[in-house]
């Protein structure tokens, strides 16, 4: 088991670790200790001394001890939407688990009837349990590194708990046409507040972690430019969220914004009550989440009778009209500075070649002749 030890605000270490005696947990600390190797070393003798003098000793590290010290560990290491997960995760699915492995009554049986429960429950998507799976892995790995269990416990675990393979449904990605985005529209108040998010959103063709993490200091009235140099990531109904760089390198920049934007972010921004530099387009002092967008795209799109997508499909949706205009690499080029995207991402996720396609561009630069009279030399 995992030895306590500690350093104390005046640069000693003592000795902290948790004991059973009569039924009743209590605190075994030793103090005074000038260095850690020198509190490593006299540990046992420390522990046997506390077990001569009660009689009676069990050893007990409580669940909330070791979660509590990775929480720590992965909050260094993670992003915090993905830490608050993982704490649900914990909590939920690991709790009772470790709580018996902790106690010393550890056996086998345990891990397995952990996982197969965990892979027979059918109230759980499969997507939902490779993650729970992921962070009791993750945990047992901090439980064996931190000397919480042994080797020999951890090896026993990753044995018998592993991810499960989950079959995806393949869904095409697709763009709306011009008429349907004319019906989206048509389905909106024009002086709704969502008229105008969808509207830019839209136009830009950004992420919608970089559209809902617009505030009005990335709104250049001036120059006509948006710019975009951070996103909002959140844990997904949570309510929890954090300001992140854009997901590369060249997901900052700056987009023109056409005379029809930029006149409707200005009237937009002279009717709301929330305008200051470090507020939120939409809409406010925090970002509006994901799943409310959603919320409202499915409710127009319901009515407008349009096929049903994603906010990442009005991105997908320009930036298809905009390949559709170019003429030349440069254009292309011009089109992944936009998007935030390289040129070969763009041409792999939104340039669908098609067989008539490929016959047509061939058929151009053929070298037969074209007309169809033979010749024949008597």
């Amino acid at each position: 088991m995992r030895k306590g030890i500690y350093k104390e605000k005046n640069g000693s270490f003592k000795i902290c670790t948790k004991i059973k005696v009569d039924d009743k947990f209590i605190t075994f600390t030793k103090r005074g200790y000038a260095t850690k190797n020198e509190a490593d070393a006299d540990f046992e003798r420390a522990k046997q001394q506390f077990i001569k003098e009660h009689k009676q000793h069990c050893e007990v590290l409580f669940f909330k001890d070791l979660v509590e010290e990775y929480k720590v560990y992965r909050r260094r290491r993670v992003r915090i939407q993905t830490a608050r997960i993982d704490d649900s995760i914990l909590e939920k699915y690991c709790k009772e688990f470790y709580t018996k492995l902790l106690q010393d009554v550890f056996n086998i049986d345990i891990v397995e009837n952990w996982f197969n429960n965990l892979v027979d429950n059918v109230n759980v998507s499969a997507a939902r349990k490779n993650k729970v799976i992921t962070v009791f892995l993750a945990l047992s790995e901090f439980a064996y590194s931190s000397e919480y269990i042994d080797l020999e416990i951890y090896q026993k675990i990753t044995r018998k708990v592993y991810t499960i393979k989950v079959e995806r449904e393949k869904t095409d990605k697709f763009a709306w046409t011009k008429e349907e985005m004319i019906q989206f529209f048509n389905s909106i108040d024009s002086n709704d507040k969502w008229y105008v998010y969808f509207k830019v959103l839209l136009y830009l063709g950004c992420r919608i972690g970089e559209m809902n993490g617009l505030q009005w200091h990335n709104v250049d009235f001036n120059n006509s430019t948006i710019t975009i140099d951070h996103q909002i990531l959140e844990a997904t109904g949570t309510g929890h969220f954090e300001v992140a760089k854009p997901k590369n390198k060249l997901g900052v920049r700056s987009v023109y914004l056409t005379e029809e934007i930029r006149e409707l972010l200005e009237e937009y921004k002279s009717t709301c009550n929330y305008n200051k530099p470090d507020d939120y387009l939409f809409f406010g002092s925090r970002p509006i989440s994901k799943n409310s967008v959603r919320r409202e795209q499915d409710k127009i799109t319901e009515r407008a009778g349009i096929r049903r997508g994603t906010p990442h499909t009005f991105r997908h949706t320009m930036a298809t009209w905009l390949i559709a205009n170019c003429v030349d690499l440069a254009d292309l080029k011009a089109v992944a500075d936009r998007q935030g995207d390289s040129l070969s991402v763009l041409t792999d996720t939104y340039i669908h070649s098609t067989v008539n396609k490929e016959k047509s561009l061939i058929s151009a630069i053929s070298l037969k002749e074209k007309s169809s009279e033979k010749v024949i030399k008597s």
